[in-house]
């Protein structure tokens, strides 16, 4: 072996040299030739190996436990314990200073003065008192000839006390209000070129003085099975200019009950009235009195979100007709996610008393001798739903139609006056009455008003609605800026109207029956008051009443006063 692997290795190294020296340069080609002599001898030794097979070992390893030992180092603590102020909790808020006096005094236009005062004796556990008493006068300054006196005076005192027993409270007051104004609503250069002749043509001035007093009873028991009641007595004297006298006396009681879930009430109400006038006509004196008597039995209930209250007027007008009347008392209402939306329907009437005070006190340029009647709304069926947008904005959509008897016009005379009195007429009248309304309610900062109607009439006899207007919008809204402005605004608006005329009407021809139409634009009224408070007690205000001078009729031939600003201050003591 070793002398065949000698001569395989003598013979590849000779020829290997022989090759490598045979080379020469050509380009990339080197030729060489060497030639190698002699022997070279390799040994192979045997392998030397191992004669065993890998194994695997699993041994356990124990790992010894670990111990943690900690170096004990006491720490000293001091304690030294101060004392603290005792925490006061506010259970209820304090309430706030309440003066015992207010007083408000202005000047406008017009010589128009203003002054205000009212008086209280604070909170008292044991009852109140209050005295309140009211000036305000003008010079007018309306009428459409300046030989006509327009000025009007109101001055007003009331007297008002209230004391608590255990479970009762009785009320009293007593009041005085004194107006003078004057018949102003005609039209000066007609009457002289028509040389109009009316029958005792009256003074120009009126004068209505009222004196009234009430007492009331009212108890407080919370036992709901225990009946609950008021009850109230009041009377009012009422005179005019012209030997009017009107006496009033009124008794009201009320009374309530729960019974189980459902709470049972009934109202009792007792008026008489007598009116003793002047009949122009004939130059003698009259009286017209009459009573009327009204129970009205009602029960309430709720039975979760359903709140259901059914009833009934019963009235006798012992001197109307018809004499007796019976008006439903029914409502329902249903809430809808916790009252986000309340859905409710209603049917109802009611029987209006005339008098010769409340008569005046709509439109105080009537006849002196009206003829009074009572005013039945035999029925009013209403629907809508109401509900809250915000948690300070709530809203009302509704619908109603009401069916009047002896609806009351006022329509200018022409018997007693140029036209600047009005005669009542009655007529059955139809109302479809649509409602919107918005309100706004953010405590003391803002507070909002915004109601809008549409009126559609269907009337009896007469040919219109008269002076019933087919549009109303209001706006009203309070605004307090920290505190120290307040910012008063309101907007009124009415649509058209249309008046009757007894009397004649420049550029006007008459109808069939003699009288006239007289047709009224609508009109926009907005107010603006700003009131700044120097301190808590002391402030300051302006007022501006129609400010952008809308020339409109509140009646037939009575214009107001186109623009009027009033400036005062009041004082808290």
């Amino acid at each position: 072996m070793k002398r065949s692997t000698t001569a395989i290795l003598t013979v590849l190294a000779s020829i290997a040299c022989s090759y490598t020296y045979g080379q020469t340069s050509d380009g990339d080609t080197l030729h060489t030739t060497q030639t190698y002599y002699g022997n070279e001898e390799h040994i192979l030794r045997d392998a030397n190996k191992v004669g065993s097979w890998p194994q695997q070992k699993t041994d356990v390893v124990d790992i010894p436990p670990i111990s943690y030992k900690l170096i004990p180092n006491k720490l000293n603590v001091e304690i030294s314990p101060k004392t603290i102020k005792a925490a006061s909790i506010k259970i209820e808020e304090p309430l706030k200073k309440l003066y015992r006096g207010y007083a408000r005094a202005g000047f406008g236009l017009f010589t128009t003065p203003l002054a205000e005062l009212y008086f209280m004796d604070g909170r008292n556990r044991n009852g109140a008192f209050s005295v309140h008493g009211k000036h305000l006068s003008s010079l007018g300054g309306v009428s459409s000839n300046d030989s006509i006196p327009d000025s009007f005076s109101s001055n007003e005192i009331h007297l008002w006390g209230k004391r608590f027993l255990k479970k009762h409270a009785i009320e009293g007051r007593l009041d005085w209000d004194r107006q003078v104004m004057h018949y102003y609503g005609y039209d000066a250069e007609l009457l002289n070129d028509t040389n109009y002749n009316v029958v005792n043509l009256p003074d120009s001035k009126q004068l209505f003085n009222n004196v009234g007093a009430l007492v009331n009873l009212t108890s407080f028991h919370r036992d709901s099975t225990k009946v609950n009641y008021f009850g109230e007595l009041a009377f009012y004297n009422y005179r005019d200019r012209y030997e009017g006298q009107e006496n009033n006396l009124n008794l009201f009681a009320h009374a309530r009950k729960f019974v189980n879930t459902e709470l049972y009430s009934v109202d009792f109400d007792f008026n008489y009235n007598q009116f003793q006038y002047f009949e122009r006509l004939d130059s003698t004196s009259s009286t017209a009195d009459n009573a009327i008597i009204a129970l009205t039995p009602r029960v309430k209930t709720i039975r979760d979100r359903l709140k259901v209250e059914i009833g009934a007027g019963i009235v006798a007008d012992l001197r109307g007709q018809p004499a007796f009347h019976f008006y439903p008392k029914i409502q329902a209402s249903y809430s809808l996610f916790d009252d986000l939306f309340i859905p409710y329907v209603g049917l109802d009437g009611n029987l209006e008393r005339s008098t010769y005070k409340t008569v005046t006190t709509v439109n105080p340029f009537i006849v002196t001798d009206p003829v009074l009647k009572s005013v039945s709304e035999k029925f009013r069926l209403y629907g809508g739903i109401r509900g809250t947008i915000t948690k300070n904005a709530s809203f009302n959509l509704k619908a109603a139609y009401s069916d009047f008897d002896n609806f009351m016009y006022f329509v200018n005379d022409s018997l007693y006056s140029p036209g600047s009195q009005f005669a009542l007429i009655y007529d059955d009248l139809n109302i479809l009455n649509l409602t919107g309304e918005v309100t706004v309610n953010q405590t003391d900062k803002l507070k909002l008003l915004v109601r809008g109607d549409y009126f559609i009439y269907s009337t009896g006899s007469e040919e219109h609605a008269w002076n019933q207007p087919t549009t109303k919008f209001t706006f009203s809204g309070i605004y307090n800026l920290q505190d120290k402005f307040t910012i008063t605004a309101e907007v009124y608006t009415e649509g058209k109207r249309k008046f009757k005329s007894l009397a004649p009407v420049r550029d006007q021809e008459p109808e069939k029956d003699g009288s006239y139409i007289v047709d009224l634009k609508g009109y926009a009224d907005v107010n603006l008051g700003v009131e700044y408070r120097y301190t808590k007690r002391l402030s300051a205000f302006v007022k501006f009443n129609n400010m952008f001078a809308s020339k409109y009729y509140r009646w037939s031939g009575y214009n107001v006063q186109r623009f009027n600003a009033m400036m005062g201050a009041t004082y808290s003591f």
